[in-house]
């Protein structure tokens, strides 16, 4: 075989090698491998790349030699420059030997210039990992342990069990009034744990009526039912190796509490019309704001399932009961609003306004904080004062979700019309229809702090 037919032999099976990892490898990492390609197929002592754009980016490589070195002027003498322009961009090669022969220049050439493409997939591939990569810690981020504010003793026993908890694939059971949060419980156990790479999906089972409910969670086949036009796959093998969150799931329907509990038992699900089932690897989290417990008693909800799903529970307080986290609360929505509204920096609060914030008991909890801080920094100045917060109307807070107790529902009234009237009792008491001492004696029964007027 002539020395020409090997060298190109040798060329074609080293570029298609390259073309095909292109976009496998970093830029760094491509040029490396070409340079040592060609260290050995020319028996060079070493050699080396670089390669810039006007942009500002730069990749380089080099094996067998330093880069000082290649730089010094004794090294012109000795070795080899080759210019290039590949792909938009300049490539400046430095051999060790000045001596070539027109095959070995040849096949430098042609290695250098179809270097371009595999270099632009490399540089494409390794923007699409940086982005990736910034992306994963935005998520983790906005979703990680570093939301969940609080520091009362509830929030403490909280962290030491999800600390637990983040590392394992159990299914947890998370139970909690409306607004606690329950969600973001779901997702930092979800993004930061072994799964996080895979899918978060969410579903809330109260908000989807029976039949659409079974054909979400476990899809359906063409043909399966009138309208069944197309394969749909369901919520189970779109999560599959992630994480399914079911909210509410108290509100299952017993059917389809049965096929769920199937699917955990034996990891496979059956769409609707389907022939054969399908393997499928999901954590679930569950979320409910009723008693499950009570629910099995009532025949509500199958025992078997509960079990099933409560190997691990994370009770998650109510705002009433951790109110030492209001002020860290605020806090932290302040600073969160501020990026929302492109302030230069967060408004501050008042005391007498942190005051009134803390005089309520949330029937809605941490979201419901959320709106009313919210409402206030959208309607006050730099400063957040007593008469920018506002509160529900008890019919509200019943509306709402949660049922208070008729004492309960008196304080609130009376938080709220002197937070209203900025601590005017006089004024207060004529929107409660109520007299001054009346006013004044509810608010001592009630241990409520009637807010100091501003002068």
């Amino acid at each position: 075989m002539r020395i020409a037919d090997l060298f190109m032999r040798i060329r074609d099976a080293h570029l298609a090698m390259v073309e095909s990892l292109g976009s496998s490898l970093s830029p760094e990492g491509l040029l490396d491998l070409v340079m040592k390609m060609l260290k050995n197929v020319l028996g060079l002592k070493g050699c080396g790349i670089v390669v810039t754009n006007g942009g500002g980016l730069k990749c380089e490589s080099f094996v067998g030699v330093k880069k000082r070195t290649i730089e010094k002027d004794k090294f012109h003498a000795e070795g080899r420059l080759f210019d290039y322009q590949i792909g938009g961009m300049k490539a400046v090669l430095y051999l060790t030997r000045k001596t070539l022969s027109k095959h070995e220049v040849r096949l430098v050439n042609e290695v250098v210039l179809r270097l371009g493409p595999a270099l632009r997939k490399a540089i494409d591939g390794e923007r699409q990992r940086r982005r990736l990569r910034s992306l994963e810690r935005e998520v983790r981020t906005r979703f990680g342990r570093a939301n969940i504010i609080g520091k009362s003793e509830p929030m403490r026993r909280l962290f030491v069990l999800l600390e637990k908890m983040i590392p394992t694939n159990l299914p947890v059971l998370i139970v909690g009034e409306t607004g606690t949060g329950k969600e973001l419980i779901a997702k930092a156990l979800h993004y930061e744990g072994p799964r996080s790479r895979e899918p978060f999906v969410p579903v809330n089972c109260a908000a989807l009526p029976e039949s659409l409910l079974e054909s979400e969670l476990f899809g359906y086949e063409r043909g399966a039912f009138t309208g069944a036009t197309d394969t749909k796959p369901g919520l189970f093998e779109v999560a599959n190796r992630g994480t399914l969150f079911l909210d509410e799931v108290g509100s299952l329907p017993l059917q389809l509490q049965a096929k769920l509990l199937r699917v955990l038992e034996t990891k496979e699900v059956w769409r609707l019309g389907a022939t054969r089932s399908r393997r499928v690897d999901v954590r679930i989290i569950a979320a409910s704001n009723r008693n499950l417990a009570e629910m099995v008693v009532a025949n509500q909800f199958r025992a078997d399932l509960y079990y099933r799903l409560n190997i691990v529970t994370i009770n998650l307080p109510p705002l009433r009961e951790r109110k030492e986290d209001i002020p860290l609360l605020v806090e932290h929505f302040l600073a969160q609003f501020s990026r929302e509204f492109g302030d230069p920096e967060p408004k501050s609060i008042s005391p007498q306004a942190l005051k009134v914030l803390l005089s309520y008991d949330y029937p809605g909890n941490v979201r419901e904080l959320k709106n009313i801080v919210l409402r206030a920094y959208a309607v006050s100045g730099r400063r957040i004062e007593a008469g920018n917060i506002e509160f529900p109307s008890p019919d509200i807070a019943i509306r709402g979700g949660t049922t208070l107790s008729l004492k309960e529902l008196e304080r609130q009234a009376i938080v709220t019309a002197l937070s209203r009237t900025e601590g005017n009792v006089k004024a207060a008491a004529k929107i409660l229809g109520i007299s001054r001492a009346t006013l004044y004696r509810k608010c001592g029964r009630l241990n409520i702090e009637i807010p100091r007027r501003r002068q």
